[in-house]
């Protein structure tokens, strides 16, 4: 079985040496939130699995109540990221 993680700024800052250690082989990080264009721990987090060794991917974080438009330009967004390796999908939590 394959295992990887999601993580976002309430983790704070994340020993990725340990999680690569511990057999993890993907981390998803949340690029954004509703309207929102970029999350402020999103570049440190990608920067520190990838340097990790881990395969990451991004996902967006989505809102019930801003219009549907923005939700889909936050999405395209984390999809278009150059931080996401390309290797993973984005996805919509």
């Amino acid at each position: 079985m394959i295992t990887g993680i999601d993580c976002a700024s309430h983790q704070g800052v994340i020993n990725w040496s340990a999680v690569a250690a511990s057999g993890t082989a993907f981390a998803y990080v949340k690029f954004n939130e509703g309207t929102s264009s970029s999350y402020p721990t999103a570049a440190a987090q990608f920067n520190g699995a990838s340097a990790a060794g881990l395969v990451t991917g991004a996902y967006h974080y989505a809102q019930p109540a801003p219009v549907p438009i923005g939700q889909r330009r936050g999405l395209r967004q984390a999809a278009q990221s150059p931080q996401c390796n390309r290797r993973t999908p984005p996805t919509v939590s």
